[in-house]
């Protein structure tokens, strides 16, 4: 048995529980991988399991990208600007939702304010006003406007919140709510709903984004930016109670309030194809595509209408986008920051072509890159595909040593075991 067919067969319930035991080891990476490779086999499973599975998928996800904005913090702290933003762009690519944006944007705006601070030879540490002013950079005219209103606890708040202390900062949110005029606020339900979002009290945040969506939408200001990152939030809640159709709808309400940002088709884009419309995702992706134009493209909009195609068998069109995304990826990070998602696809259709090299240098790269939670199997997959081609034998026992060192899990010795024997080496 090839270790390819290890890698992708079995059935739904096998990669499942397989999810479920490396999702509990605090494995996301590869506890995501095997979500998705149930979702592959689950055109006869139920729907509740099939949902149960996607929602396992979204929180790998989320893991996965908090995980690198943590490792982002570390590099900031100790002081290498570069790879905190690398590792901050990385937390955007692995998963978009607008909470992890808003994390990265605010990062990486800290980033930039330590590196000036840095150049100039000034103290690294910030201070509470700096802090603050980092905060303040992602809020409009108007949401500045509205805070300047409130009382110093709702600024302390905000920076617990920043620290992580979120159940802290919603306390002191309900305190200082009670000394403001509720009816004139509109921008703090926004707050108060991400927090309440983030400490998974669904209903208030539901509760919280109506009350600012019902603002909004009545509202002279310019609310377009906050009132479609509201319609995801909703969107998230939805989903989370398995409701759906509600949770299209919110989509479709986000994409109507920011008509000319392709971020919430692409959203939708993603939604639809996870819940197998894939016709819809496709014309939808094609639609952020256009939206998104070509001076700044965003990649994850490649990636997915690439797993769209995939999805679809077409081919050739998926083989388009996902090679996009590597290109985008050599020309701006380089080769070792390869997006796995789209990296492994491409890779498994150039074998399917024969194309034993240009794979094999896709997981040669993954093996160098920064998903660490897979690196046993790029280079088990590099070293395979090397033997494959012939390779010179010190070429495949480089790969070989590396997934020998890697291996953890009865599974992966075993699967290792397996090639070394398949190639009497």
């Amino acid at each position: 048995m090839s270790i390819l067919k290890w890698i992708t067969g079995g059935d739904f319930t096998h990669h499942r529980e397989e999810g479920e035991r490396l999702l509990s080891a605090g494995n996301y990476g590869e506890a995501r991988l095997a979500f998705q490779r149930a979702l592959r086999k689950s055109a006869k499973e139920n729907e509740s399991d099939i949902a149960a599975v996607r929602e396992k998928v979204q929180l790998c996800a989320r893991r996965l990208a908090m995980g690198r904005i943590e490792k982002a913090c570390e590099f900031l702290k100790e002081g290498d600007f570069e790879r905190a933003t690398e590792a901050a762009n990385d937390a955007l690519m692995i998963d978009g939702h607008p909470e992890v944006e808003k994390e990265v944007n605010s990062l990486l705006a800290e980033i930039d304010a330590r590196a000036a601070a840095d150049d100039a030879d000034e103290e690294l540490e910030m201070t509470d006003d700096e802090l603050l002013a980092v905060i303040a950079g992602a809020w409009s005219p108007e949401m500045a406007a509205e805070f300047a209103t409130y009382p110093e606890d709702f600024y302390r708040a905000l920076m617990a919140a920043h620290e992580g202390e979120t159940a802290t900062a919603l306390q002191m949110l309900e305190s200082m709510a009670e000394g403001i005029n509720l009816d004139k606020a509109m921008y703090f339900f926004l707050e108060k709903a991400r927090l309440q979002l983030i400490s998974e009290d669904l209903d208030g945040a539901h509760t919280s984004l109506l009350r600012f969506i019902g603002k909004a939408e009545d509202s002279e200001n310019d609310t377009v930016e906050e009132l479609w990152s509201a319609y995801e939030m909703l969107s998230t809640i939805h989903s989370l109670k398995e409701d759906y159709a509600a949770a299209e709808e919110a989509l479709l309400k986000a994409y109507r309030a920011a008509p000319g940002n392709h971020v919430p088709l692409l959203h939708l884009g993603i939604f639809l194809r996870e819940r197998g419309e894939l016709a819809r995702a496709k014309r939808t992706l094609e639609n952020a595509l256009d939206t998104m134009g070509a001076i700044h493209p965003d990649m994850r909009v490649f990636r997915e209408l690439g797993l769209t195609h995939l999805a679809l068998d077409e081919r050739k069109e998926a083989i388009g986008c996902f090679k996009a995304v590597l290109d985008h990826c050599c020309k701006t990070v380089g080769h070792e920051q390869y997006d796995p998602d789209a990296a492994i696809p491409l890779a498994k259709l150039y074998e399917d072509d024969g194309k034993l090299q240009e794979a094999s240098d896709i997981y040669r790269h993954l093996a160098n890159g920064y998903d660490t939670d897979n690196i046993f199997i790029y280079n088990l997959e590099a070293a395979r595909l090397l033997q494959a081609q012939n390779a010179a034998e010190s070429l495949v026992n480089q790969y070989l040593e590396e997934a020998r060192t890697l291996a953890s899990t009865a599974v992966q010795k075993e699967a290792l075991a397996r090639l070394v024997a398949s190639g009497n080496g």
